[in-house]
């Protein structure tokens, strides 16, 4: 008797880094989660964090994207890990980076603000 394989549904990977440490919420594109983890900064090894989202992609069959956010109290943390020698995120045939700025402020005018009087 042969087991039928069906591929799991693709997986999003939320990576929100803070100062001691990166948080990891995977999600179903239904919106389900699969799996919270909080991992310490700096890694132990450059490519920790890229190596446990490929063996998620491996698990569910498919490639995974996965989101790299920083909060704004946290964004020079960002940068020095991302860009300095303590992560590597790629390349990857398996997990699909998108980096996101930090969240900041956004202006909004009063509706006639725009026009000329």
């Amino acid at each position: 008797m042969s087991l039928l394989f069906f591929p799991l549904p693709p997986w999003t990977a939320q990576c929100r880094f803070h100062q001691r440490q990166v948080r990891i919420t995977v999600s179903q594109p239904d919106g389900q989660q699969i799996l919270q983890a909080r991992l310490p900064l700096p890694p132990a090894h450059p490519r920790a964090l890229l190596e446990l989202l490929e063996s998620l992609a491996r698990h569910c069959g498919q490639p995974v994207d996965a989101v790299m956010s920083a909060g704004a109290k946290s964004a020079n943390c960002f940068d020095e890990i991302l860009y300095g020698d303590g992560l590597q995120l790629g390349p990857s045939a398996l997990v699909h980076v998108v980096f996101t700025a930090p969240p900041s402020r956004q202006l909004r005018l009063a509706p006639d603000a725009w026009r000329s009087r």
